[in-house]
C-alpha cells in the first residue's frame, strides 16, 4: 500500500473553499537524471506529465536545450478547456514506496510540458504541479477520502 497525502491551496475569493489536492510521492528517473516529484493524482489526465518547476528542478539546464518545436518525440495534448500543450516523450521508471519500504518500479513514458513563460515565472505552468495520470495509475487501485483525508495506492486485483 503506497500512501499520498492532500496539499492545501488558500482560496482566491472568499466565496470559495480551499483547494485540496490529492497526491503521492514517487522518484522519477529521467534523462539520466532521479529526484523525488509530488505528483498530484489526475484521474482525468491519460498520461502522466512532468511540468516545469519539477522538471527543472529534476533535469537542470537539459531541460532549455529541448527543442519543443521539432523534437521527433514532440506530443501535443489538451488540457482542461480548450488549452493546448506541447510536450516530449521521455521513456522513465517510477520507483514507489510502500509503507513496509518495499519498492515498485514502473518503465514507462513520461510527458514533459513545454514551460509557457521564462524560467521560474509566476505566470503560465511553472506553478502547475506534476501530474500522476491514468497510464500509471491503471496499475494500481485507487482509494481516496476527504473525511478524513486518505489516499491511497494498492496493488490492482487481477482482471
Amino acid at each position: 500500500m503506497i500512501r499520498g497525502d492532500y496539499w492545501r491551496e488558500r482560496a482566491t475569493r472568499a466565496a470559495l473553499v480551499d483547494a485540496v489536492q490529492p497526491y503521492v510521492d514517487a522518484e522519477l528517473s529521467l534523462l539520466g537524471r532521479r529526484g523525488h516529484i509530488r505528483w498530484a493524482i489526475d484521474t482525468g489526465s491519460p498520461y502522466t506529465v512532468l511540468h516545469p518547476l519539477d522538471a527543472h528542478r529534476l533535469i537542470g539546464e537539459l531541460l532549455g536545450n529541448l527543442d519543443f518545436e521539432t523534437h521527433p518525440q514532440r506530443f501535443d495534448i489538451a488540457g482542461v478547456g480548450s488549452s493546448r500543450a506541447r510536450t516530449i516523450i521521455a521513456p522513465a521508471i517510477l520507483t514507489f514506496e510502500d509503507e513496509a519500504g518495499e519498492l515498485e518500479s514502473i518503465n514507462m513514458p513520461v510527458l514533459i510540458a513545454e514551460p509557457t513563460t521564462p524560467f521560474r515565472s509566476h505566470e503560465g505552468n511553472w506553478r502547475m504541479p506534476s501530474l500522476l495520470g491514468c497510464d500509471v495509475l491503471r496499475y494500481f487501485d485507487l482509494t481516496l477520502s476527504y473525511n478524513p483525508p486518505s489516499v491511497t495506492l494498492t496493488d490492482a486485483a487481477p482482471a
